[in-house]
């Protein structure tokens, strides 16, 4: 049976009527957004939204064998491992190693990876394997979770856990730099993992979706919807010395000797204190003499030029030599 012309014309034309009115409500949705929103996110391209994906357990991860060049406070380029890393490739142990875990100094910001002191410090000791397990971004409890990931695979030696002054705080969030990322809470005289799966931000969907999210509409409902889901959070209490003491314990564990190493020299009373709380051997990688900008890049999160890479390189050697860390066993060196 035929509709009726007459029908047929209705139909086609309230869905056009509809279809215009929504577009319509759109587009000065869009305009009412782009004109009013005031606490917009930064989605400007960063390391993380360039190399690396979304990981339920970490917040972020790289994404294996990627790889590019970026402009911090200079341009550099990366590349990243099977496993993730950006650092060469690690087959089977044949020799002792020595793991370092990091944040963005130690992954290597504003370097390239020649120039880290990681890779000068692999030519000054050919006799070990340097294993690079630093990753952009990461606070002390991102770096003990991934840690308890890694250390069983690589099977270092010794595990250098390098702390940067921003990881104070950021142990105590659960969001940092347009990221969601896991925490622990100090309960009854231990540590408590919360917040995992980690969300998915905002940014994570306009990586998989960059077309759509182009629109500031869409940015801003998708952010009211996932700060509804996972509400921001600061813990009232600080848990950094129980994440360093237990990093501590689970590379002793783990079989490795464990190092506490700071970026700098700044605050340094405060840092002596801290560190000793931890019974652990500690440095400094940038010592006070030295905290100048020809050492220090003045913009993006201050990382070390490359006097600043060479700098920590020679600290660095002179803490293991001095006091004998290179010097293992036979049998532990192959174990």
């Amino acid at each position: 049976m035929q509709h009726p012309p007459a029908l047929s014309r209705k139909l086609v034309f309230a869905v056009a009527a509809a279809v215009l009115s929504f577009t319509l409500c759109f587009a000065a949705g869009e305009l009412l957004t782009r004109l009013c929103w005031k606490e917009k996110p930064s989605l400007e391209p960063d390391e993380k939204t360039l190399s690396y994906r979304y990981d339920p357990e970490l917040g972020w991860f790289p994404k294996p064998n990627s790889s590019g060049r970026f402009f911090g406070s200079r341009e550099f380029s990366f590349q990243h491992n099977r496993d993730g890393f950006r650092d060469v490739e690690h087959g089977p142990k044949v020799k002792p190693r020595i793991a370092f875990v990091g944040d963005s100094y130690v992954w290597g910001y504003d370097a390239d990876a020649h120039e880290r002191f990681t890779d000068k410090l692999q030519e000054r000791v050919p006799d070990w394997e340097v294993v690079n397990l630093g990753i952009s971004g990461y606070g002390t409890d991102q770096e003990l979770l991934l840690a308890q990931k890694w250390l069983p695979v690589y099977r270092p030696d010794v595990v250098v856990l390098v702390f940067s002054d921003n990881d104070t705080l950021e142990n105590t969030l659960n969001f940092r730099g347009g990221y969601y990322k896991p925490w622990f809470e100090n309960s009854e005289d231990r540590l408590v993992l919360r917040g995992t799966p980690v969300p998915k931000c905002l940014r994570h969907y306009t990586v998989q979706h960059p077309f759509l999210f182009k629109s500031q509409l869409c940015q801003l409902l998708v952010q009211q919807f996932i700060k509804r889901r996972a509400p921001i959070h600061t813990s009232q209490s600080n848990p950094t010395l129980a994440l360093i003491l237990q990093f501590k314990a689970y590379s002793e564990a783990q079989g490795a000797k464990f190092i506490l190493s700071f970026g700098d020299e700044f605050s340094g009373e405060r840092k002596r204190s801290f560190a000793e709380k931890t019974k652990t051997p500690y440095f400094f990688l940038i010592d006070e003499p030295h905290l100048t900008t020809d050492y220090f890049y003045p913009t993006q999160g201050n990382h070390w030029t490359l006097k600043g890479q060479n700098l920590a390189c020679d600290r660095l050697y002179e803490f293991l030599t001095t006091n004998q860390f290179l010097n293992l066993p036979p049998e532990k060196s192959s174990r």
